[in-house]
């Protein structure tokens, strides 16, 4: 069995593809909250295998075909099946990371995220911003016709500095909490200060009332 030169580049951006849409998948897996599979992704490879498939069976002279641009054809079917595969999970990942983001901070008074977490305005915050115009345009200039495995290894970076700020995020939370709580805490004692206060001060008035009227 032997492939030409074309044949074995495009062989190669599928298998490229495929173990990155692989380690994506297991990501996906493990973020969704119920452990269970994204679909999508499932369907786009099975399709891609049964494309891969009837390339092998003509390799092997298992099948017979008059089609001059079979084995290429197939090819460029099995790719676009991996890169649409691949497209699906980064927008799922991208969606639930960022959405996971902002539940972690939801609570979070933006007080606490300047004091004790000032890199989430100066610096996470703008790139998620940035991250979101970014996963866009490659949305926009998706192929599935014209594959364009550059775009696919972009967008994984993308997510994999997204992946980094919610890290970030779960690591400094304990004390982004702790600092709430305290702040809690001392406000709930000076209110309780300020009633002592007008209590004092409702005492002492009486109390002079009270002088006052005896000599008057």
């Amino acid at each position: 069995m032997e492939f030409g030169e074309v044949e074995m580049e495009k062989l190669k951006e599928v298998t490229i593809l495929y173990l990155k849409v692989r380690e994506l998948m297991f990501y996906a897996d493990e973020v969704h909250p119920e452990k269970k599979t994204f679909i999508p992704p499932i369907n786009e490879i099975r399709n891609a295998f049964d494309h891969l498939m009837r390339v092998f069976a003509v390799k092997f002279e298992l099948k017979t075909t008059d089609k001059e641009d079979y084995i290429t054809d197939n090819l460029d079917m099995a790719l676009s099946h991996v890169y649409r595969a691949a497209f699906d999970l980064l927008d799922y990942i991208s969606i639930y990371l960022r959405e996971k983001i902002l539940d972690e901070i939801n609570e979070i008074s933006p007080e606490a995220l300047t004091i004790v977490f000032p890199e989430y305005y100066q610096k996470i915050r703008p790139d998620i911003e940035k991250a979101s115009t970014e996963m866009s345009d490659f949305r926009s200039r998706k192929y599935i016709s014209c594959p364009k495995i550059d775009d696919v290894i972009k967008y994984a970076e993308i997510i994999e500095r997204l992946k980094s700020h919610l890290n970030k995020i779960l690591e400094i939370k304990p004390s982004l909490i702790a600092y709430e709580e305290r702040k809690k805490k001392e406000v709930k004692k000076s209110k309780f200060f300020e009633i002592l206060v007008y209590i004092a001060i409702a005492i002492v008035s009486g109390v002079m009332g009270a002088v006052l009227r005896s000599y008057f």
